[in-house]
């Protein structure tokens, strides 16, 4: 009987543990952690050093193909074509930088997924040149929680990275 008794109160505190565990795993689901950054403060020349470098460096290309194509009319075209490659190039480097960094931040705090939103003016229905539709489009993050906003981290971490020899972008 006192067998009976043993295995009885064992089977019923298993039986309690496992019912305590499921209920605390009900109440309490895994979090699916969010965060945003704002991908347009990572190419403002205030915000990010080498975003001035570059739009220096970008200047300086410009005037340097102005002058070629007034000596050479005919080399325009190549030489607009060469400045918008050296523009894309450089924009990319940062953006790859930018994309490592978030994501970095993303797996070290153990986020879901990080998403670039940008902090885009009001809505204009008067603008001709954009459509409302496209303006909707393009926003991509409608509301992000100050804690879910993880820009300034990329911010710094996007500068200590930049700031490296290049060979490092």
């Amino acid at each position: 009987m006192t067998t009976k008794l043993i295995v009885a109160a064992a089977l019923f505190s298993v039986v309690m543990g496992v019912l305590a565990f499921s209920q605390d795993k009900a109440a309490s689901p895994s979090p699916r952690r969010i965060a945003a950054f704002d991908l347009n403060a990572c190419f403002d020349k205030a915000k990010v050093a080498k975003i001035k470098e570059i739009d220096t460096e970008l200047a300086e290309l410009a005037e340097d193909l102005t002058r070629k194509a007034q000596q050479a009319p005919e080399e325009k075209d190549k030489l607009k074509a060469q400045y918008i490659e050296r523009h894309n190039q450089r924009k990319l480097e940062i953006y790859q930088v930018v994309e490592r960094v978030a994501a970095e931040i993303g797996r070290e705090r153990g986020y879901m997924m990080v998403l670039a939103s940008t902090k885009e003016a009001p809505l204009q229905i008067a603008d001709k040149s954009d459509s409302l539709t496209s303006q909707i489009s393009r926003r991509t993050v409608v509301f992000c929680n100050s804690e879910a906003d993880i820009t300034p981290e990329v911010l710094k971490r996007l500068n200590e990275a930049l700031a490296k020899p290049r060979k490092n972008f």
